[in-house]
């Protein structure tokens, strides 16, 4: 492989592991074999690196390219073992959580709802693709109201309960599903936000 190349490959590595918060959502389908195809060529990127470790010690530091692309790769390298979803965490940006509840549904699929100190609400839905989606929310004592826009094609939450450790969840009207889904409350800080 052509120096240049695994220099731009690195790079371009780096970026696409960085800027997931941006695009995965997009993607909804296509995230998991998208993850895959980064493990493997984080693994070559890996094993080029080793190879370049053996020329770089052969020619003793002479070539400053090879230099380069060894100082990268390992800036690379060992950046997305430390932070694999990014340096940067995009979500807090967003505004700290004071609520996460997990829903594990089927083949180990799941919904995280997690709602900001802001007003806001994120869902995360990882089951045979990808689906986010956000939208705004009001409390009143023990039951959550949530707003979403009339455009949104997902089943959307209608409110949700709060009994115990579980998040009590019912969908809009237009969802098959009558009965509430019980979210597992992962974390709790509504009280200290009042």
């Amino acid at each position: 492989m052509k120096l240049k190349t695994l220099l731009v490959i690195g790079i371009l590595f780096f970026l696409i592991v960085n800027t997931t918060y941006f695009w995965e959502e997009y993607f909804q389908y296509l995230v998991f074999p998208l993850f895959i195809l980064q493990a493997i060529i984080f693994f070559v990127l890996v094993i080029a690196f080793i190879f370049q470790l053996f020329f770089i010690v052969k020619e003793r530091l002479s070539n400053r390219l090879r230099n380069l692309v060894v100082l990268v790769l390992f800036l690379v390298i060992t950046l997305t073992i430390y932070k694999p979803f990014g340096i940067i965490d995009f979500e807090q940006w967003e505004g700290e959580d004071i609520m996460v509840a997990y829903y594990e549904g089927v083949a180990n699929g799941g919904t995280t709802l997690k709602l900001k100190e802001n007003g806001s609400y994120t869902v995360k839905e990882v089951y045979f693709g990808l689906k986010k989606y956000k939208g705004g929310y009001k409390l009143s004592n023990d039951k959550v109201f949530f707003n979403y826009s009339k455009n949104d094609k997902e089943p959307m939450y209608k409110y949700a309960v709060i009994s115990g450790k579980s998040l009590l969840v019912t969908f809009s009207k237009n969802d098959s599903l009558k009965m509430p889904l019980p979210f597992m409350i992962i974390k709790n800080n509504l009280n200290d936000s009042n």
